[in-house]
């Protein structure tokens, strides 16, 4: 088997780097929101609470995810769990329907913490010996900066556009 080792390029991190960024504002995106969310769908507020747990429940199926689909290449593993996160953000962005958003907010908590896992092995696995702790920091500094935007974000941005 050839090694891959150093065969991460500076367009492979920038893109790895900005889909975790987005996959984690997903994550944190409706935290800000839950009132105008509550309002719209007319729920209570402690029921939006769901959103965000149905998000981490999805989280939790990530490793079952991963054993069943073990024999899949990493490449169309990726690719797969990036569609899944348009496809179920996209749901999320036009149903008007509580239960269709919660069935949307665990896809999303699934594929896109399955894609988290699959990006970190695959940087790990790609990068110089030397290279992998910048790499994964760079990776996780995505994260991170998504936590900081998401909420702050989407509080200014529901101003203008309905969530």
């Amino acid at each position: 088997m050839q090694n891959n080792k150093g065969k991460i390029g500076l367009t492979a991190m920038a893109v790895f780097i900005t889909m975790n960024f987005a996959m984690s504002m997903s994550g944190t995106l409706f935290n800000g929101i839950l009132d105008k969310i509550a309002a719209d769908l007319r729920i209570s507020v402690a029921q939006t609470g769901y959103l965000t747990s149905l998000y981490a429940y999805g989280a939790i199926g990530t490793p079952v995810i991963l054993i069943v689909l073990r024999k899949m290449s990493r490449s169309r593993l990726l690719k797969a769990m990036l569609f899944l996160n348009i496809v179920f953000g996209a749901l999320s962005i036009c149903t008007d329907h509580f239960t269709v958003l919660l069935f949307a907010r665990f896809m999303l908590g699934l594929a896109g913490t399955t894609y988290g896992i699959l990006t970190t092995t695959t940087i790990a696995s790609l990068s110089e010996e030397k290279e992998v702790g910048k790499n994964l920091s760079l990776l996780i500094a995505g994260a991170a900066a998504a936590l900081m935007a998401g909420v702050p974000l989407c509080r200014v941005l529901i101003r203008y556009f309905s969530w």
